[in-house]
């Protein structure tokens, strides 16, 4: 992933919750530009938070393979399936809320 983000640093990401009455789910979506970080006491935070991390990298936030980012360029939406073409639209539903960080 590191090598892949390196050479092109944009991403999209999608998240949603399933709620049991299907027609009630939202969902967000996110366009980014990735940035990496080599601030050594950033990674030091990270390492003391997560064991996970610690464990991964030997409790060495110098480790080679221990990477860093950030997003910038962040924007996005709130969205629900009141909206999406091919379903007939629902009034009852917020119009997407879109935003620019």
């Amino acid at each position: 992933m590191f090598k892949e983000l390196s050479a092109n640093p944009y991403i999209d990401l999608c998240g949603s919750r399933l709620m049991e009455n299907e027609i009630d789910t939202a969902w967000i979506r996110m366009s980014a530009r990735v940035v990496f970080e080599e601030n050594l006491t950033v990674k030091k935070m990270i390492m003391e938070k997560s064991s996970i991390v610690r464990q991964l990298y030997k409790n060495d936030a110098n480790h080679p393979l221990f990477k860093v980012f950030y997003l910038s360029e962040i924007s996005g939406s709130l969205n629900n399936l009141g909206h999406v073409k091919g379903l007939e639209e629902n009034k009852a539903f917020s119009k997407p809320v879109v935003f620019k960080f």
